[in-house]
């Protein structure tokens, strides 16, 4: 009978069938749902006993429980208990166990009292999923116990978790991209032509400086930050303004770029030849030669190479990319007419040892950077500056980088700070097919710890009232929204979340219970109003019977997937290298919302991203945030990205939810788009190009530090980026970023002083103010080096006092700033007649009235959370700030921003608003662009990005994130923003300056920040 039992609670959790149908036809939507409090699990074991006078064969099996006492993604501390039945040699053994579990350190121990031997005993135990997801999967792990007062007696079991339906399937079975290394055939070298070694040598240290300058490595330890980076800096400085032959002018970065290509081209015409060409020589046939190969390593080595920044990577090497690489231009050189037969072995050496250079620099770049999913390979191999300096040139690279491409005919709206609240309010209620709130945070609590309001009202009048008003109309439509939230665990745990969920769950069932009576009256109304609407449908009774009540509990619900729940049977190396530590860090980071995107129609349905999340906390007078609303094709791929996100959770295909699962576009869906186009184009407006990008959680692909990576690196000479952040903590983006300046960027960092950084501990505020330490010194010694090349390197920390919806406040302290400063001046020389706009609106805006939807606990200052980069020609945002037409446009912009902040329930106000600054805008930039010669608007560059990824290591490596990225003239949302938040910084010119609004930390904080610097 025990046998039976066994095999019963084995085929329970093993068992699967689901079949996905529409919920109109009976279908159910599944759903990860929240995890378990208690985690059960069976267990079976062999061991031997060894008493004074005899051995003993132990065979037991086990059925127990787990519980964290702590937050379970941090598996510090948790308890169990279990029974076990078994054999003691020919009698029949059973006991029990009770222990205190220590997961993240594999051990655990306890008491054991086992009724046959009548004892009472210490047992500690080790546990080991020996694989990621399980020994066998599904969580199995393997248990090494010991008992050593019951004569050393031993275990060696096998732990399965029951019950426990996403265990084992909810991380990748590999934490690293596994790559090969074939040992390609060698070409031998190439025999009477002696300039032919001195040009590959030459090829060669150019390469090594063009990769050093692309991402020049500086953060070194040290308190005193010129002692720890000086030389390094120095050594840089030299090399810059070193001069021979080749290099008259220093050895720029540009410089570097042209002489490599030139040597590439040389020894490629050398090859063909057969014969030696002196310095800066070719002919037609070896640079056509030359941009095959280009081509060719752009495409097969760096694209798909690149493609893995942010990921782990084993047998680190280009090598399994060089092979296809070199097929492909064996093949062009047989089959092209270029290449006399008798040479194409000459040409191939050449390429072979071009690919070997590459492998060379991946290598420096691993040992420097020290990590693999740091390595970035310069796409200056292939492509010369006149290659990547315009818009047109620019959206192919990202696109053929990221393997993703931008898409036309996209409506657009810029939110800011409280509108988001709103905007997921109205994407509830404008709900028909599906709505997906796929959030950061959803807060139970405010910071006095009373129920949350804005929480409180989402469910109330966002979610249920939006159910009662479609059940309502389900007589006539038949059809109800699926409705879903995807939040990941760690954040479910931080903000105590499981009650509200637990309503949304089971609204026609749970029993609600606040502190807040007000509330709960409030809710309890809205359910019977709900349940009365149930009951009021005849098409809904009709179905019930057919169909049965727990479909009905199925239908009337929200689907709450808690995503990444923790999980201690991965585990991973990528952080402790020799112990590993369990899979826990990862988070999805994602703040988004969106209905009814599909194939059907591409303006049905509008997404949205953002830095916000449900709660007072993003909400009141101090959040600063933004986020971007998107309708039309590009809104799809967060469809797919969704539904990924499932499959990455272990669904399998037919578990996907209805409204998730891929169909084909319809048969007009282009034409609906060229449709909209010319209808808006009519009215005066070019709807947006636009790409949107996620970096996948844990050890998934990172397509947003991809575009990351090309944009900052590949930025043409005079483009201004200006990148603010709340978690300025990446020295790889920073690395990047400088290399950019060397070249001739303009580059702007915003960091938060201390009293302004939404999250302000001291391991992430600690790396901050080290890095930008780092940055007075680079200014310092390398100012003379980027104002050579056209470049600058600025850090400016976001200090306001006056709060976010206090405009007249912030103008008065934008203008100050202006005026006062005259290197801001010079940046950006505004035409006179703002002034006098800014001093009119000044005295209209302090009559204003501000309401915010919540107030601060505590007094504090604005908090800068906005996620957001801009990328525009420093010339053309120059000759456009000149212009008269300014003053009306950012006047425009200001109006803009006060019915945001005043007109929350006006849907039709804000987006009017919207479309009335664009079409000022718009009438500013046709006039600049008739008055520009074409060749000068053929190299204009402008893109504008939003979405959630912070500038820290953790967000480029292991958090879920999303952003918008927005190529073309809409961009111009982003220029009167990022104007207007440039006027709320003070600029870090020395050392002083960061001290008084952001101050170093002492010897053991900064220890431990840089320390674990990865996780922050």
């Amino acid at each position: 009978m025990r046998i039976y039992f066994i095999l019963l609670l084995i085929l329970t959790y093993f068992a699967q069938a689901q079949e996905v149908l529409p919920p109109s036809d009976g279908g159910f939507t599944k759903s990860m749902g929240q995890p378990q409090i208690y985690k059960p699990y069976i267990g079976f074991s062999l061991g031997h006993s060894y008493p004074a006078v005899d051995d003993k064969l132990i065979a037991q099996f086990r059925l127990g429980v787990y519980r964290d006492l702590m937050n379970p993604m941090y598996s510090v501390l948790g308890i169990s208990a279990e029974g076990y039945i078994g054999s003691l040699r020919t009698n029949e053994d059973f006991g029990f166990r009770a222990m205190i579990e220590m997961p993240a350190l594999r051990l655990a121990g306890g008491l054991d009292y086992n009724y046959e031997v009548e004892r009472l005993d210490f047992i500690l135990r080790i546990t080991a999923a020996v694989r990621r997801g399980g020994i066998f999967g599904r969580g199995t792990d393997l248990r090494l116990e010991w008992l050593p007062a019951r004569g050393n007696t031993y275990n060696l079991g096998i732990g399965i978790p029951i019950f426990q339906p996403n265990r084992g399937k909810t991380r990748p079975k590999r934490d690293y991209v596994r790559l090969t290394a074939p040992k390609p055939p060698q070409i031998p070298k190439v025999p009477g032509i002696p300039a032919l070694e001195e040009a590959l040598n030459n090829i060669r240290e150019s390469a090594r400086w063009i990769n050093r300058l692309t991402t020049p490595y500086y953060d070194y330890a040290g308190a005193d930050p010129f002692a720890a980076i000086a030389d390094s800096m120095k050594a840089l400085k030299k090399h810059l303004n070193s001069r021979n032959i080749n290099f008259p002018n220093g050895r720029n970065s540009e410089a570097e770029v042209r002489f490599f290509h030139q040597e590439l081209e040389r020894a490629f015409s050398m090859a063909i030849l057969g014969e030696s060409l002196v310095m800066g020589e070719s002919v037609n046939e070896g640079r056509e030669v030359a941009a095959q190969a280009r081509n060719i390593i752009l495409e097969r080595i760096l694209y798909p190479y690149n493609r893995l920044l942010g990921q782990k990577k084993n047998s680190d090497s280009i090598l399994e990319f060089a092979k296809t690489a070199r097929g492909k231009m064996a093949r062009w050189m047989t089959q092209s007419d270029v290449i006399p037969p008798e040479r194409i072995d000459a040409v191939r050496y050449v390429f072979q040892e071009i690919i070997a250079i590459i492998e060379e620099n991946r290598a420096y770049s691993a040992k420097i950077w020290k990590d693999s999913r740091l390595v970035w390979l310069p796409l200056q191999y292939a492509l010369l500056p006149e290659q990547h300096d315009s818009q047109q040139e620019l959206d192919k690279i990202i696109e053929g980088a990221t393997g993703q491409r931008f898409t036309e005919g996209n409506k657009i709206w810029y939110i800011i700070n409280e509108e988001f609240q709103y905007e997921v309010a109205r994407q509830i209620h404008a709900a028909r097919d599906y709505h997906i709130l796929w959030i950061h945070d959803i807060d139970a609590f405010d910071a006095g710890g009373d129920p949350d309001t804005l929480t409180f009202l989402q469910i109330k009048d966002s979610y249920f009232q939006a159910m009662i008003d479609r059940i309502r109309e389900y007589d006539d439509t038949g059809k109800l929204p699926v409705f879903m939230i995807f939040l990941d665990q760690f954040f479910y745990q931080a903000n105590k979340t499981r009650t509200w969920m637990r309503l949304l769950e089971k609204p026609l069932t749970y029993s609600l219970k606040l502190s807040d009576k007000s509330m709960e009256q409030a809710l309890t109304e809205k359910l019977t109003e709900l349940r009365r609407a149930i009951n009021r449908s005849k098409l809904l009774q009709a179905e019930i019977q057919e169909y049965g009540e727990e479909w009905l509990h199925n239908l009337i619900k929200v689907h709450v997937n808690i995503t990444n729940p923790a999980d201690i049977s991965f585990w991973s190396r990528g952080i402790l290298p020799i112990l590993g530590t369990p899979d826990l860090i990862s988070r999805d980071h994602r703040k988004i919302s969106f209905y009814d995107v599909s194939e059907e129609d591409p303006y049905q349905g509008v997404m949205m991203i953002g830095g916000m999340g449900i709660g007072e906390h993003y909400a009141g007078p101090t959040w600063d945030d933004r986020g971007i609303l998107v309708q039309g094709p590009a809104a799809l791929d967060l469809k797919y990205a969704a539904r990924q996100l499932l499959l990455d959770q272990g669904f399998e295909e037919q578990e996907i939810p209805y409204p998730l699962q891929i169909r084909s576009k319809a048969s007009d869906y282009a034409r609906a788009v060229q449709d909209t186009i010319r209808v808006w184009s009519k009215k005066g407006f070019t709807l947006a190009k636009v790409k949107q990008l996620h970096n996948q959680t844990g050890y998934h692909p990172k397509m947003v530090s991809v575009a990351n990576a090309v944009m900052y690196s590949l930025m043409p000479r005079r483009t201004f980026q200006i990148i603010p952040d709340s978690l300025w903590d990446s020295d790889f983006w920073l690395a990047i970023l400088l290399g950019n300046s060397l070249r001739g960027g303009w580059i702007s960092i915003q960091a938060p002083a201390l009293e302004n950084a939404p999250s302000a501990g001291f391991p992430q505020m600690s790396r901050t103010q080290e890095l930008l330490a780092r940055h007075v010194v680079i200014q310092e010694i390398l100012s003379e080096e980027i104002e050579a090349a056209g470049g600058m390197f600025r850090a400016t920390l976001y200090n306001p006092d006056e709060d976010v919806a206090d405009f007249a406040g912030q103008l008065k302290e934008f203008k100050h700033r202006f005026e006062s400063d005259k290197n801001l001046q010079e940046l950006f020389p505004f035409h006179p007649s703002i002034y006098r706009m800014l001093d009119s609106m000044i005295q209209v805006l302090s009559e204003q009235q501000i309401a915010y939807l919540s107030s601060d606990a505590v007094v504090r200052k604005p908090k800068l959370h906005a996620k957001i980069n801009l990328f525009a020609s420093l010339d053309v945002v120059r000759d456009l700030l000149i212009m008269p037409e300014f003053a009306s446009v950012f006047k425009s912009y200001i109006l803009q921003r006060v019915a945001q902040a005043t007109e929350y329930g006006e849907v039709g106000n804000v987006r009017e608003k919207a479309e009335k600054f664009l079409q000022v805008a718009r009438d500013w930039v046709i006039k600049y662009r008739d008055n520009t010669p074409q060749e000068d608007l053929e190299k204009l560059v402008f893109y504008f990005k939003v979405g959630t990824m912070n500038q820290n290591y953790r967000s480029k490596v292991f958090d879920g994130e999303a952003v918008v990225l927005i190529s073309g003239v809409y961009s111009i949302y982003g220029l009167m923003d990022m104007i207007f938040r440039i006027g709320l910084t003070t600029p870090i010119e020395d050392l002083e300056t960061l001290e008084k609004h952001l101050p170093q930390y002492g010897g053991t904080k900064r220890a431990i920040g840089r320390w674990i610097r990865t996780t922050l």
